[in-house]
């Protein structure tokens, strides 16, 4: 309607209406694209908040999931102690006893749980890490990635280690029975005795105690408490950012 209006303004020479259609035009662009702009902003505002809560939810998963690890490497680790040290004294306290038990089934373990932020990878695979406005939280979010990656293929070094001498570990004993919980879920059995004796007169078994003593060491240390300083960065640059 408006092109034929301006068609017919030009065809009768009239410059003063074509120009004002020009205008009209012009102006009418403008708004159509400021429109636009002002609703793409407030889409990818909207998608932002959305991430940010993602974001939260997948670190308070995180930050759960790692607290129940460490802790449980640090049990494992002080029963491996008590067992270092009455394996040293060639005989052990009956006070003892309950944390060689639970150093002889628990010992060897490590919890491989998935560190990382889903909701990060699918911003990085799909290059929208625009969407993450604030630059300082992008860059604790990479460093955080980049090191949750770094001690996955640690442990996974550890095992690599680690598995050809779990038999040894394992050989003076006995599980209990089948074990379940309260659910009815199917748990890990109770150690139901043990050869005190022959792993002091084991050393190879000795040296396996270390070995695993060394590994839930280097876990806590190297591997868990280091991921927590990155963790915790991001945790208090997603509170700051909200």
């Amino acid at each position: 309607m408006l092109l034929r209006r301006i068609a017919q303004h030009v065809k009768e020479q009239n410059w003063f209406a074509v120009g004002i259609d020009f205008v009209i035009v012009v102006i009418g662009v403008f708004i159509g694209i400021q429109v636009a702009n002002w609703n793409d902003a407030r889409f990818d505002h909207e998608k932002q908040r959305l991430i940010h809560e993602r974001l939260e939810a997948d670190f308070t998963i995180i930050r759960n999931d790692l607290d129940f690890a460490v802790s449980e490497h640090r049990s494992a680790l002080e029963a491996l102690e008590t067992l270092r040290i009455a394996l040293a004294r060639g005989n052990f306290q009956q006070e003892e006893d309950a944390a060689i038990r639970f150093a002889l089934r628990n010992g060897y373990e490590y919890w491989q749980v998935s560190h990382r932020s889903g909701t990060f990878i699918e911003l990085l695979s799909s290059g929208r890490l625009d969407l993450i406005p604030d630059e300082a939280l992008r860059v604790a979010l990479i460093r955080y990635d980049r090191r949750s990656q770094q001690s996955r293929f640690n442990l996974e070094q550890i095992r690599g280690n680690l598995h050809p001498n779990v038999s040894i570990f394992m050989k003076h004993r006995t599980l209990g029975r089948l074990t379940t919980n309260d659910d009815g879920q199917i748990i890990l059995s109770p150690i139901e005795s043990y050869d005190f004796e022959a792993m002091v007169a084991d050393e190879e078994f000795k040296r396996v105690v270390d070995q695993m003593f060394e590994m839930q060491t280097w876990i806590q240390m190297n591997m868990h408490l280091s991921l927590r300083d990155d963790l915790d960065a991001v945790a208090e640059l997603l509170g700051e950012t909200q």
